[in-house]
């Protein structure tokens, strides 16, 4: 059994995890327990996942005709490959994990970013017709500015969505450049996930060295607490704005079929998340999982 102890700064501390008193190869045998078989299958779907979607990217570098668009599909694809590999790390080399959350966090944020920028590459192109329905690409920054501005001209916000439907504001003050204005915000309020995200992780890893890192309280003291509280903030507002420049968009970018592509993002993180609060809140509460599937008991 392992003994625990409080630390400087409050936090509830084992002196020594329990151990596997039965090896996973032994006498020629192999031991199957529960931790072993959660890391040969976080293992394999690790390698699946990494293999799928270097299959993926392949695909469109091989047929690479749409850079300004397919090179933000390629970063996106790119996203499964670094959450299986840290999720397995962090899996495999526990005591680590939070060092390749900082990882994975730091591309999080650059996936959000990189859709809002996938959107508008759409609306910075030719949009398909019946006689072209894969339009070539404009070739110059110049051209695919003035169609951006020329996709957003007409735009005119009605109301904000659902919560803030009851805000009246309008970029521009509703006038002339209402559009281009609507998009800087949005530009803005997604932006600021890309530097909330990774500094929010940054700070909880400074706390691991500290002390001030401790899943196993909510006590305002840790730095984990304020970290979870910003990113939850900052993912909101960043997600809501993916929406709103959806919404009175999806006209023009009904075409591209983005809401798939969305959600996957969306739920990705969210889930992830929503995870990671989840066990940090069985951590609190105590919550320990001892089962084991071999002769090997772990005690």
């Amino acid at each position: 059994m392992s003994s625990s102890h409080t630390s400087a700064a409050g936090c509830p501390v084992h002196e020594a995890l329990p151990h596997d008193p039965v090896p996973f190869f032994s006498s020629g045998d192999i031991n199957f327990n529960a931790h072993d078989v959660g890391w040969l299958v976080c293992g394999t779907l690790a390698f699946v996942a990494t293999i799928t979607s270097c299959w993926l990217i392949r695909k469109h570098l091989s047929f690479y005709y749409h850079p300004t668009e397919q090179r933000h599909i390629v970063r996106l694809l790119a996203m499964p490959i670094v959450y299986a590999i840290c999720s397995f790390l962090s899996y495999f080399w526990y005591r680590q994990a939070l060092y390749f959350q900082l990882v994975r966090d730091c591309y999080e944020a650059i996936v959000i970013a990189e859709f809002f920028f996938l959107l508008l590459s759409f609306l910075s192109n030719p949009p398909p017709t019946s006689e072209e329905p894969i339009p070539t690409p404009y070739a110059t920054k110049a051209e695919r500015d003035a169609q951006l501005r020329e996709s957003v001209k007409d735009l005119h916000l009605r109301k904000w969505m659902w919560p803030l439907g009851f805000l009246k504001w309008r970029p521009a003050g509703g006038g002339p450049g209402e559009g281009e204005a609507f998009l800087w915000w949005m530009r803005v309020c997604i932006g600021q996930y890309v530097l909330v995200r990774p500094l929010s992780t940054l700070a909880s890893v400074v706390g691991e060295a500290t002390g001030y890192y401790c899943l196993a309280s909510w006590s305002p003291r840790f730095v984990h607490v304020w970290a979870s509280a910003a990113i939850t903030i900052s993912v909101t507002i960043a997600m809501y704005c993916v929406l709103q420049l959806y919404m009175p968009l999806r006209e023009p970018l009904k075409p591209y079929q983005p809401v798939l592509k969305f959600l996957c993002v969306k739920l990705v993180v969210f889930f992830t998340f929503w995870q990671e609060t989840a066990l940090s809140f069985l951590v609190t509460v105590d919550v320990r999982l001892c089962a084991s599937l071999g002769p090997g008991r772990i005690h």
